[in-house]
């Protein structure tokens, strides 16, 4: 069953090939972003034909209120450079959005277009994002956005997505003043 326009799919080590018959003549054939974890996948979108805005959200529970939290993500353009008619197709452009359950907005991370994997890169052409933010609360929405259409191109995989959280310790006794009964 090909991958179709709109959907998406968590692929392993293997590259892009099995999910769909075209994606061998346009699509990034190497492995994700980890390339030294054997187990490794990566997620695949294959972008709808009409702006559709949100294609992906999630909520982070348990993180500390009023402590920094950094969110990182890896994308890569599955267009190849050598792709059919490369020029014309469109590239991904995301945003993402950091929001409170009251969804007041936090920050955002906006990509700019991400050009096409070079052909033959068998480790893909991978660009890193992050922002770093206050949480106010202990839940956080991550929402990304799709800026641009699909249906020619617009195809990305990610990866590698990490979510940490900086504590301050002020009176550097290796417990985190949130911790601290002393703070």
């Amino acid at each position: 069953k090909d991958l179709n326009d709109g959907q998406y799919t968590i692929n392993d080590q293997a590259g892009t090939t099995a999910v769909a018959s075209w994606a061998p003549s346009y699509w990034y054939q190497g492995v994700d972003h980890t390339t030294a974890d054997t187990n490794g996948k990566m997620a695949l979108f294959n972008a709808t034909p009409v702006i559709t805005d949100e294609f992906y959200r999630t909520i982070v529970q348990g993180v500390i209120a009023n402590a920094p939290l950094t969110y990182s993500f890896w994308v890569l353009n599955l267009d190849r450079s050598d792709a059919p008619g490369i020029g014309s197709r469109y590239r991904p452009n995301l945003t993402v959005e950091f929001r409170d359950l009251s969804n007041n907005l936090l920050n955002t991370i906006t990509t700019g277009n991400i050009p096409p994997t070079t052909a033959g890169n068998l480790s893909g052409d991978w660009y890193q994002f992050s922002a770093t933010f206050i949480p106010t609360t202990s839940s956080v929405s991550i929402i990304f956005k799709n800026n641009q259409v699909g249906g020619t191109g617009n195809d990305l995989a990610l990866d590698d997505i990490t979510i940490t959280q900086s504590l301050v310790d002020s009176d550097q006794d290796n417990v985190a003043d949130v911790y601290d009964l002393d703070s």
